[in-house]
Protein backbone atom coordinates (compact mmCIF):
# COMPACT_ATOMS: atom_id res chain seq x y z
CA UNK A 1 0.00 0.00 0.00
CA UNK A 2 3.07 2.23 0.17
CA UNK A 3 2.87 2.71 -3.61
CA UNK A 4 -0.78 3.82 -3.63
CA UNK A 5 -0.21 7.51 -2.77
CA UNK A 6 2.74 8.01 -5.17
CA UNK A 7 0.72 6.35 -7.93
CA UNK A 8 -2.24 8.59 -7.10
CA UNK A 9 0.07 11.62 -7.39
CA UNK A 10 1.39 10.36 -10.73
CA UNK A 11 -2.17 9.90 -11.94
CA UNK A 12 -3.12 13.43 -10.86
CA UNK A 13 -0.03 15.03 -12.43
CA UNK A 14 -0.46 13.11 -15.71
CA UNK A 15 -4.13 14.12 -15.80
CA UNK A 16 -3.28 17.78 -15.27
CA UNK A 17 -0.63 17.61 -18.00
CA UNK A 18 -3.20 16.04 -20.34
CA UNK A 19 -5.59 18.85 -19.52
CA UNK A 20 -3.12 21.57 -20.50
CA UNK A 21 -1.11 19.69 -23.15
CA UNK A 22 -2.56 21.53 -26.18
CA UNK A 23 -1.51 24.81 -24.53
CA UNK A 24 2.02 23.52 -23.86
CA UNK A 25 2.56 21.69 -27.17
CA UNK A 26 0.23 23.34 -29.67
CA UNK A 27 -1.95 21.34 -31.98
CA UNK A 28 -2.33 22.11 -35.65
CA UNK A 29 -3.65 25.62 -36.23
CA UNK A 30 -4.23 25.17 -39.96
CA UNK A 31 -7.80 25.32 -41.10
CA UNK A 32 -9.01 22.87 -43.72
CA UNK A 33 -10.01 24.99 -46.69
CA UNK A 34 -9.58 28.12 -44.58
CA UNK A 35 -13.00 27.70 -42.95
CA UNK A 36 -13.37 24.61 -40.76
CA UNK A 37 -11.10 23.25 -38.03
CA UNK A 38 -9.34 19.97 -38.76
CA UNK A 39 -9.88 16.67 -36.95
CA UNK A 40 -7.16 17.45 -34.42
CA UNK A 41 -9.15 20.43 -33.13
CA UNK A 42 -12.12 18.20 -32.31
CA UNK A 43 -9.89 15.45 -30.95
CA UNK A 44 -8.28 17.79 -28.45
CA UNK A 45 -11.62 19.25 -27.43
CA UNK A 46 -12.61 15.69 -26.52
CA UNK A 47 -9.19 15.10 -24.90
CA UNK A 48 -9.80 18.16 -22.71
CA UNK A 49 -13.04 16.66 -21.39
CA UNK A 50 -11.40 13.29 -20.77
CA UNK A 51 -8.47 15.05 -19.06
CA UNK A 52 -10.89 16.96 -16.85
CA UNK A 53 -12.59 13.72 -15.85
CA UNK A 54 -9.19 12.16 -15.17
CA UNK A 55 -8.23 15.08 -12.90
CA UNK A 56 -11.47 14.72 -10.92
CA UNK A 57 -11.17 10.94 -10.57
CA UNK A 58 -7.44 11.18 -9.76
CA UNK A 59 -8.19 13.72 -7.05
CA UNK A 60 -10.84 11.40 -5.66
CA UNK A 61 -8.13 8.78 -5.07
CA UNK A 62 -6.93 10.95 -2.18
CA UNK A 63 -10.31 11.36 -0.48
CA UNK A 64 -11.88 7.93 -0.90
CA UNK A 65 -11.70 5.68 2.14
CA UNK A 66 -13.20 2.33 1.20
CA UNK A 67 -11.15 -0.22 -0.66
CA UNK A 68 -13.90 -0.85 -3.22
CA UNK A 69 -14.24 2.86 -4.05
CA UNK A 70 -10.48 3.24 -4.50
CA UNK A 71 -10.43 0.16 -6.70
CA UNK A 72 -13.30 1.47 -8.85
CA UNK A 73 -11.67 4.90 -9.20
CA UNK A 74 -8.40 3.26 -10.23
CA UNK A 75 -10.23 1.15 -12.80
CA UNK A 76 -11.92 4.28 -14.19
CA UNK A 77 -8.49 5.96 -14.43
CA UNK A 78 -7.27 3.09 -16.60
CA UNK A 79 -10.41 3.32 -18.78
CA UNK A 80 -9.88 7.06 -19.21
CA UNK A 81 -6.29 6.30 -20.25
CA UNK A 82 -7.62 3.95 -22.92
CA UNK A 83 -9.96 6.67 -24.17
CA UNK A 84 -7.04 9.12 -24.29
CA UNK A 85 -5.13 6.65 -26.46
CA UNK A 86 -8.07 5.93 -28.76
CA UNK A 87 -9.34 9.46 -29.50
CA UNK A 88 -6.50 10.44 -31.90
CA UNK A 89 -6.92 7.23 -33.91
CA UNK A 90 -8.38 7.76 -37.39
CA UNK A 91 -11.26 5.37 -36.75
CA UNK A 92 -12.41 7.39 -33.71
CA UNK A 93 -11.92 11.14 -34.27
CA UNK A 94 -8.43 11.31 -35.72
CA UNK A 95 -5.88 14.02 -36.38
CA UNK A 96 -4.54 15.84 -39.44
CA UNK A 97 -3.33 13.68 -42.29
CA UNK A 98 -0.43 16.05 -42.96
CA UNK A 99 2.68 14.33 -41.54
CA UNK A 100 4.40 17.65 -40.82
CA UNK A 101 1.53 18.97 -38.65
CA UNK A 102 2.27 19.94 -35.08
CA UNK A 103 -0.58 17.75 -33.86
CA UNK A 104 1.45 14.59 -34.59
CA UNK A 105 3.94 15.57 -31.88
CA UNK A 106 1.10 16.41 -29.49
CA UNK A 107 -0.55 13.09 -30.28
CA UNK A 108 2.63 11.14 -29.55
CA UNK A 109 2.89 12.80 -26.13
CA UNK A 110 -0.82 12.23 -25.52
CA UNK A 111 -0.54 8.53 -26.30
CA UNK A 112 2.45 8.16 -23.96
CA UNK A 113 0.56 9.90 -21.17
CA UNK A 114 -2.49 7.73 -21.87
CA UNK A 115 -0.38 4.59 -21.60
CA UNK A 116 0.98 5.89 -18.30
CA UNK A 117 -2.57 6.43 -17.00
CA UNK A 118 -3.56 2.92 -18.02
CA UNK A 119 -0.52 1.42 -16.28
CA UNK A 120 -1.01 3.47 -13.10
CA UNK A 121 -4.69 2.46 -12.94
CA UNK A 122 -3.94 -1.23 -13.49
CA UNK A 123 -1.14 -1.23 -10.90
CA UNK A 124 -3.41 0.47 -8.37
CA UNK A 125 -6.20 -2.05 -8.98
CA UNK A 126 -3.67 -4.87 -8.57
CA UNK A 127 -2.28 -3.38 -5.33
CA UNK A 128 -5.74 -2.84 -3.90
CA UNK A 129 -6.80 -6.37 -4.85
CA UNK A 130 -3.66 -7.72 -3.22
CA UNK A 131 -4.39 -5.72 -0.08
CA UNK A 132 -7.95 -7.09 0.02
CA UNK A 133 -6.75 -10.69 -0.19
CA UNK A 134 -4.11 -10.10 2.50
CA UNK A 135 -6.74 -8.58 4.79
CA UNK A 136 -9.01 -11.58 4.22
CA UNK A 137 -6.23 -13.99 5.20
CA UNK A 138 -5.30 -12.14 8.40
Amino acid sequence: MKLYKPLAWISLIVSIVLLFLPRIVPICTDLAGGMNPMHCHYTYQAEFLVGLLAVIISFSLFVLHTLEAKKLASFIISLLGIIVILLPQSWVIGICIHPASACHRTTAITICLGILLVLVGIIQVFLLSKQKTSQGEG
